[in-house]
């Protein structure tokens, strides 16, 4: 909507007040508006203002230390020292979120750097209902060493002891990933107990999380037909896979994070 002001005769100069007024109150009432949704905006906490900052630091850390000439002693990785900060931040601030993220970046770091005996013997002090378990069994499915087990040994024994539904999903849903390829129908039954701890806890995303992996597993693996299905093309016909039959088909798999 545009609006223009005209200059009126002088017998009509109210007028040309009473239009000026308008329009500034319509200039006005937007800026008020927001004025009031700022006022009416959740403050942020600040400890997980201080642990933002925090991780800004380990990672300009972490990055210095990988973009550095020459090979790199994992012994003297900034991680391992970042995770002595966050964890102690999380022993003095236990039960906020700011201890929970500040356990789960303890032991990210700690992986960074290669420390899983570090990071599992922090875990192993953890009691099977902290609230850090749920961040921390995440972290845990980046671990890639050769010693591998003892992260899915730790995370078998956490399902059975923990009450916390919320930790069992996710503890659930990284051990059918740890068993994907070699027990396929084991890490079925995973994402099954996944999916019901989740429903219980409730946690919506580890529901459909969980899910879309066991579907992934029923549907998806090599040597199963592939699933039928049709969309719009850009010349607005309909697509299906039996179109392509019988020719050389070029999939591109990509994604954004």
């Amino acid at each position: 909507m545009k609006f223009s002001i005209r200059s009126l005769p002088a017998k009509s100069s109210w007028a040309g007040l009473l239009a000026t007024s308008f329009l500034a109150s319509l200039l006005l009432v937007p800026a008020a508006i927001r004025a009031q949704d700022k006022s009416e905006e959740k403050p942020k906490d600040p400890e997980r203002a201080l642990m933002d900052t925090l991780v800004g630091q380990a990672w300009n850390d972490v990055n210095a230390f990988y973009g550095a000439k020459g090979k790199k002693d994992m012994a003297k990785h900034p991680g391992r020292r970042w995770a002595e900060i966050f964890w102690q931040y999380r022993a003095a601030h236990p039960g906020t979120d700011a201890a929970n993220q500040a356990g789960f970046r303890a032991v990210y770091f700690l992986m960074q750097a290669d420390d899983a005996d570090g990071a599992l013997a922090k875990l192993a002090t953890l009691g099977p209902d902290d609230p850090v378990w749920p961040s921390a069994v995440g972290a845990l499915a980046f671990y890639r060493s050769k010693d591998r087990d003892r992260a899915v040994q730790l995370m078998e024994k956490l399902v059975q002891q923990t009450q916390r539904e919320r930790t069992k999903a996710v503890a659930y849903y990284h051990l059918a990933g740890a068993y994907q390829r070699k027990d396929p129908e084991k890490s079925k039954a995973y994402l099954r107990a996944a999916i019901e701890a989740a429903k219980a806890a409730p946690s919506a995303r580890d529901w459909a999380d969980s899910e879309d992996f066991l579907f992934e597993l029923t549907n998806l693996n090599v040597g199963q037909v592939f699933p039928t299905f049709s969309a719009p093309t850009t010349d607005n016909k309909t697509f299906a896979p039996e179109d392509l039959r019988g020719k050389i088909v070029f999939l591109n798999f990509w994604a954004t994070w």
